[in-house]
Formats: structure tokens, C-alpha cells, sequence
């Protein structure tokens, strides 16, 4: 039986992008779009795996972030959708508040940043690696909506039962 992978994609400004399947995860900082989107290319080809879900944050205009903070988003909200459907995968985009509350509603704190890494940590402590400093919550992001992507795949294919 062939491993669910889900992709989730935190695409900000100092995003991160991770897969998840049955036997653990990988996470990656973005850098440049080349080596970032072989990083994740690597990843599925590694194991010939089918991506079931491509979920990605999506995101509204925020007062206070600024053109460039807007357009960087843009850029790279784009960027991610683009190398999905290029691989011929599904793109769903889901709001921030959407994921946030199925995920890390739970999880006490008025910080969203230290309820997402605490919340990663929890449901995924072979990451736990990756998640050691504060800066690494755009990983836990990407690690948490991949998560909420996984819960959504199966409830799809409950619902297809």
C-alpha cells in the first residue's frame, strides 16, 4: 500500500514548505525557487510517491506588512500553485484561520507562532529536531497545514466510503 503524502506550504515572506507521510516528514526552509522547489521535486521522486493533497496558506491583505511584504507573498503564493499544477498535482488553498483553529485551536497561548511550533512538536516529535528555535515557526506552519491537509484528505475519503 503506497504512503499518503500530503505537501503544506506556509508561503510567507520567510516561508517554509513540508511533506508528510505515514513514516514521518520532511521540512525545508525556502531559499531561492530553484533549489527549493528540487528540494521538494527530490523528495516525491525519491520514493515515487502520488501527492494526494497540495495544501497551501492563503492569505488576504494584511494592514501593516507593507508592498513588499504583499508582493513577496504574491510571489511566492504563485510560485507554489505554478510548481503544484506543473507536476500535475491539486492545489488547495485553505485561509490561515481555517487551518489554525482545526490544528492548533487547542493548543493554549495567545502567541499563534509558539502554539504552532508547541502543536507541531506534539504531533510530530520525530520533528522535533527541526523545530528547536523560535525562528523555526514557519516550519511548524507548513508541518501544521500539512497536517490540516491530511485531516481533510481523510475525511474526503470517508465521505467516498
Amino acid at each position: 500500500m503506497s504512503s499518503v503524502v500530503i505537501i503544506g506550504v506556509d508561503p510567507g515572506v520567510t516561508g517554509a514548505i513540508a511533506l508528510l507521510h505515514d513514516r514521518g516528514a520532511y521540512v525545508h526552509d525556502f531559499s531561492d525557487y530553484e533549489k527549493s522547489s528540487e528540494v521538494v521535486r527530490g523528495w516525491i521522486e525519491k520514493d515515487r510517491w502520488t501527492v494526494k493533497k497540495f495544501t497551501i496558506e492563503n492569505f488576504g491583505s494584511r494592514p501593516g506588512k507593507g508592498h513588499f511584504g504583499s508582493f513577496k507573498l504574491a510571489k511566492n503564493l504563485g510560485f507554489w500553485i505554478g510548481f503544484a499544477v506543473g507536476m500535475g498535482m491539486n492545489v488547495d488553498l485553505v485561509r490561515p484561520q481555517d487551518w489554525q483553529r482545526r490544528v492548533i485551536g487547542p493548543i493554549q497561548g495567545k502567541d499563534t507562532k509558539e502554539r504552532s511550533l508547541k502543536c507541531a512538536r506534539e504531533l510530530m516529535p520525530y520533528m522535533h529536531e527541526f523545530l528547536k528555535r523560535k525562528k523555526d515557526h514557519n516550519r511548524a506552519d507548513a508541518l501544521n497545514i500539512a497536517y490540516y491537509g491530511k485531516l481533510m484528505y481523510q475525511a474526503e475519503m470517508r465521505i467516498l466510503r
